[in-house]
């Protein structure tokens, strides 16, 4: 888990998270980001919600994270613990990410990138999470959420940055989700 400043009192946090599990799942999974700073003052607990699919790796992500005048240092992210797994069938994800463009990073970031659901039918409610890596350290994170994608179509989803990045971005990493894969509507 990281965070990263988006603006002077503003940060972003992100957790990067792997269900081994190949059989099991949670409709809903309650978790926890608690934001440090270099003295090991808590900055800000956040709690939010998501589900986890079986064998998933997928981020969950949390914006607008107020820090006043503190730099976010460490973050812990965690999930609550009464959280109830149960045996689901495991299907592809029916979107997959792809065609992506990072223009005017050392201006007003903007990465865009082109979402394909593989299936006839349409998904609703689709996360995306955009992790930006130099080598293999995350330097930034957005979210976007797309309502619908219809059958066999392509959706462009818009990712941006308030601020300049610092980074040379050397990898992109999009990761959409979809609740559906869940059996749930």
């Amino acid at each position: 888990s990281r965070a990263f400043r988006v603006s002077p009192d503003i940060a972003d946090a992100v957790a990067y998270v792997e269900n081994q599990n190949e059989s099991e799942g949670a409709q809903e999974a309650v978790y926890r980001f608690k934001v440090y700073d270099a003295e090991n003052i808590l900055i800000s607990e956040k709690v939010g919600k998501t589900f986890i699919a079986p064998g998933e790796i997928f981020a969950v992500f949390l914006g607008g994270i107020r820090t006043g005048e503190r730099e976010p240092k460490r973050v812990f992210f965690e999930f609550e613990p009464d959280m109830r797994f149960e045996r689901v069938q495991r299907t592809d994800a029916p979107v997959v990410a792809g065609e992506h463009i990072l223009e005017n990073p050392d201006s007003e970031p903007r990465l865009t990138a082109v979402l394909k659901n593989k299936t006839p039918f349409s998904v609703y409610d689709v996360e995306v999470v955009a992790i930006l890596y130099t080598g293999d350290n995350a330097v930034a994170a957005s979210e976007t959420y797309v309502k619908e994608i219809a059958g066999n179509k392509k959706e462009r989803v818009v990712f941006t940055w308030p601020l300049p990045l610092d980074h040379v971005i050397t990898r992109i990493e999009i990761i959409p989700r979809v609740r559906d894969t869940m059996g749930t509507r």
